[in-house]
């Protein structure tokens, strides 16, 4: 078995919004019944126990996964305290939090940390989705606004007195679905997008106390997948993706910085062509390689999408919970996909199971040549249908970078969800990137026009 480095913990079940792009339902009762049992392993160091006995010493960070992992932060001074003992190579601790809990709590977790003379660094992707108008109805009246006022107050209080072995990383995370790309056709709109975040780095950069704090600038957004998107869809986000170009070439901005729309995974693809064919974990995220996700029942996943799958109590809410929503596809259109996922699960105390998943996953993961050539036909017939960018019949390298763009980029959660395999990629999502939007990276970073 290859080995493992990176743990994905269910550390919060429970938490203070719905967005509505959520994979998650959120029923109180049951998410708090889950929440208890999570506390409760956190206390008793069963997780320390479980993570020792599937890595062994080479673990080198953790990602607290699961709801709004800011709600337990103040349990795990005692688990880290085991962690830093028990793992030599441990070095990252990640989270992506909403920043509509109290900022303290944050501060707080940093500040107490385990004294240690190990380089830490801490991780921290910042939810936001852009101005009120975004980020409010995908959540609640009001968010954005707290979600500012949080941050700015978090790097505040961080203040100056960090420890020079301490490494704190800054990201932000905004997520688009199909109508606020729709809505992003307007300029004005995609202006107030920009102008909103260049005013948020300006306040966030201007209260950094510390050297030790690295705050990653870029604020291109992220879409919700797999999606149930159209060829209109597709044409609108080309439309968006054009004024990023614009803005990104231009630097009309000076303090956020905003490249097209997966920018940078276009980048690192290009970078990482030799590895296509045998990816290891160069391609897409580590799930299969190095990471492991575990959830309160002691059962090991392969993504921390899956963390709530094998609870009982949830299974009868998941249906129900996506029944009108666009956001994921596959969830919702009445084929038993659920079922499917339990493949990409099993219990950690079973070697022979574990050993089995990953050799699947890893089957997806390292090996590209059948997925590629599947992908290429898929792409040249929704060419002939229509659905995408002529463009495509007759460039067969447009094609094959397309496909390599996707297992960069997607996740196989999705491609399980959207299609009932791993190695077939959803149609959906190639007519979002396919009117144009790949294209338009194609051209300007390898074509005449040179960003």
């Amino acid at each position: 078995m290859e080995k493992i480095e990176s743990i994905e913990l269910f550390s919060a079940a429970i938490c203070n919004l719905k967005c509505k792009y959520c994979y998650i339902p959120k029923d109180e009762n049951v998410m708090t019944k889950i929440h208890k049992l999570i506390v409760e392993k956190i206390k008793s160091g069963e997780y320390i126990s479980k993570i020792k006995n599937l890595v062994g010493d080479d673990l080198t960070s953790i990602s607290h996964w699961g709801t709004e992992p800011t709600l337990t932060l103040s349990l795990f001074n005692d688990f880290y305290s085991e962690v830093l003992k028990e793992f030599s190579k441990f070095r990252t601790v990640s989270m992506s939090t909403n920043f509509m809990t109290n900022p303290m709590i944050l501060v707080k977790f940093i500040k107490d940390f385990p004294s240690t003379d190990k380089q830490i660094k801490f991780k921290i992707q910042m939810s936001l989705d852009g101005p009120p108008w975004i980020t409010d109805s995908n959540r609640e009246n009001g968010s954005a606004e707290t979600i500012f006022k949080n941050i700015v107050t978090f790097v505040k209080e961080l203040g100056s007195d960090i420890p020079d072995n301490y490494h704190i990383e800054l990201s932000f995370k905004p997520t688009h679905d199909s109508f606020v790309i729709s809505e992003l056709v307007d300029k004005k709109k995609f202006y107030s997008y920009c102008d909103y975040f260049d005013n948020v780095v300006y306040e966030i950069n201007n209260n950094i106390k510390s050297n030790r704090v690295d705050f990653i600038r870029i604020c291109q957004p992220t879409v919700v997948v797999p999606g149930q998107y159209t060829k209109e869809d597709g044409l609108n986000y080309y439309k968006v993706s054009s004024y990023f170009f614009e803005v990104f070439r231009e630097k009309k901005y000076k303090n956020a910085i905003f490249p097209p729309p997966y920018f940078t995974h276009f980048v690192r693809m290009m970078q990482q062509l030799d590895n296509t064919m045998v990816g290891r974990s160069s391609i897409g995220c580590s799930a299969g390689n190095t990471m492991l996700a575990i959830d309160h029942l002691d059962n090991v996943h392969i993504c921390h999408r899956l963390l709530h799958e094998n609870a009982p109590e949830l299974k009868h809410l998941l249906s129900e919970h996506f029944r009108n929503s666009n956001s994921y596809l596959g969830y919702n259109d009445g084929t038993n996909k659920n079922e499917l996922l339990k493949n990409l699960t099993c219990d950690s105390n079973d070697e022979l199971q574990l050993t089995k998943m990953l050799y699947v996953t890893k089957g997806y993961k390292d090996f590209h040549k059948f997925k590629i050539a599947a992908g290429v036909s898929l792409i040249k017939e929704l060419a002939l249908c229509k659905l995408i960018s002529d463009e495509y019949l007759y460039d067969d390298r447009l094609c094959s970078l397309l496909m390599i763009f996707m297992i960069h980029r997607e996740c196989y959660v999705d491609s399980l969800l959207a299609t009932g395999s791993l190695y077939l990629t959803c149609p959906s999502v190639i007519k979002l990137f396919g009117n144009g939007a790949f294209e338009l990276l194609y051209h300007n970073m390898i074509g005449d026009n040179n960003v």
